[in-house]
């Protein structure tokens, strides 16, 4: 990127609205966020239950003890853990987990303003990045992947920027920082970054290059020594799966379909985002120049790439290569977008279709977030440390894609074990080392799991949480009885009540 020359008085104008913009923007986000009971995510209850699980282990009034042990991992996946569990005796798992939402939402914010640091002129596409952070991603509940793309993004200018100087004490110690959260969120956002980070090196010459090779390879020789010595790569099967082009295509569709495609886009999103593009296309062809950063669009394309030809899973559950690029792609697409030079009216109008896109948002994450709380009044029914079995005949929600989201209310029974606290669950997904609670086994709730005899259930289950519309062959589950209901939630608690 070339020297910033200096600004005139209507670009520093048009600065000052974008400035303002962005962090009246977040402001809303972060507004939203605290002011929803259910974070509309998908697996946020999964993974706020191990935390609080975590932070709360050796407290007496929970039995965690008896179905659980704790692994402390310090390695990657274990970030949104150790927030939590860092947050929680401070201000209660809920606000722990919406400090952390706040904190996405302010790294997003503050990379569009440092990026209009370094530019002549406002960069007004990157209103954008804002809305795009609520992608697919965000729903499904990533948490400590989606966490990491500011982070990796900031981490990148930075170490374009730190490299150029003498490897002082103090920027050393800045990019390490970069690199720790990295590498601490998410293992696929670490390859990223080495990836990532070799291109930079590229641009670089001399000294400036020795120090980006020092600081990328060091990092990369840490991971590499990490995921062979963790054991993280003992869960992955050689069984890869793609999905059709079309799937593909439809998935990345979803941001500005008002995530939903099968049986049609919602209309308001969909014009809202249309209104975006034309602001957009308008500006590139008005404009005399259009000269993205070589670099930056070498990185969209291989984000592309990456999110076109990756499989969607390696074989072992829970990989989803593919569809993790889709937020790279976003971000990145909206940086060289901001290349675009947009007049300060123009740049005005964008703003403006990025508020209407952030209410109706805003709109969205509310209706989910209703329909989430339907579980709650049967919570308020059920006693502290019970043993719940999970009965999900239909995972999916009224205002979300039933294909691509068909189990965004697959972990609603999780909310249980850290609103009301305690227990467990069959459910609770094992197979990663950086979790830091495993199942402590045997456990007779596994011997009975897969029997046709709601008889057998008795002997270890206190309760029966299940969502369906008709809830199809649960008419009689035998000792269980049907206690309350709430929307398509349905609460069976065993008659008599029998400790596990």
């Amino acid at each position: 990127m070339s020297v910033s020359e200096p600004k005139t008085p209507s670009a520093r104008e048009g600065l000052r609205d974008f400035y303002i913009f962005v962090c009246a923007m977040a402001a809303a986000y972060v507004a939203l966020i605290w002011a929803l009971s259910f974070p509309p995510m998908q697996d946020y209850p999964m993974r706020m239950f191990i935390a609080f699980a975590a932070a709360t282990f050796d407290d007496p009034q929970y039995n965690w003890p008896q179905f659980f042990e704790l692994h402390n991992s310090y390695g990657s996946y274990s970030f949104t853990f150790w927030f939590v569990r860092a947050a929680t005796p401070l201000v209660g798992v809920e606000a722990a987990g919406k400090l952390f939402l706040s904190l996405y939402v302010v790294l997003t914010g503050a990379f569009a303003l440092s990026e209009a640091r370094r530019r002549r002129s406002a960069p007004w596409p990157l209103v954008l990045l804002l809305p795009l952070a609520f992608n697919q991603t965000y729903i499904i509940g990533f948490m400590g992947y989606f966490f990491s793309i500011p982070v990796l993004l900031l981490a990148l200018r930075h170490l374009g920027s730190v490299a150029d100087k003498p490897l002082v004490p103090r920027r050393l110690a800045a990019h390490m920082a970069f690199q720790a959260v990295i590498f601490f969120c998410h293992p696929f956002t670490s390859a990223l970054y080495g990836g990532f980070g070799a291109l930079v090196c590229a641009t670089k010459r001399g000294r400036a290059l020795l120090r980006s090779a020092v600081l990328t390879g060091g990092f990369c020789l840490a991971f590499v020594l990490w995921f062979l010595s963790s054991g993280s790569g003992s869960a992955f099967e050689a069984n890869l799966r793609w999905w059709p082009l079309s799937a593909t295509l439809e998935f990345f569709a979803l941001m500005f379909t008002g995530m939903r495609i099968k049986g049609g886009a919602d209309p308001l999103a969909l014009a809202l985002w249309c209104a975006a593009a034309a602001v957009i296309v308008y500006c590139a062809f008005r404009a005399k120049r259009f000269r993205p950063a070589r670099l930056d669009t070498i990185m969209l394309g291989l984000g592309i790439a990456g999110f076109l030809a990756l499989p969607f899973s390696p074989g072992a559950p829970y990989t989803y290569f593919n569809i993790r690029l889709v937020a790279i792609v976003y971000f990145f697409g909206a940086l060289v977008l901001s290349y675009i030079p947009v007049r300060r009216k123009a740049g005005m109008l964008l703003a403006a279709v990025a508020a209407g896109i952030s209410v109706w948002q805003g709109a969205l994450h509310v209706n989910l977030s209703r329909e989430t709380a339907e579980i709650k009044p049967l919570l308020a029914r059920m006693e502290k440390n019970s043993v719940i079995l999970p009965v999900m005949q239909n995972g999916r929600s009224a205002h979300l894609d039933p294909v691509y989201f068909y189990q965004f209310h697959d972990h609603g029974p999780e909310y249980y074990h850290f609103l009301v606290g305690g227990g467990a669950t069959p459910a609770l997904i094992d197979n990663l080392p950086a979790f830091p609670v495993h199942y402590r086994l045997p456990q007779r709730m596994f011997e009975v799991a897969g029997s046709r005899r709601w008889e057998d259930y008795a002997c270890c289950y206190e309760y029966v949480l299940a969502r369906g519309e008709r809830l199809s062959g649960l008419e009689h589950l035998g000792p269980f009885r049907r206690v309350a209901q709430s929307g398509m939630w349905t609460l069976f608690e065993v008659s008599p009540r029998r400790l596990p």
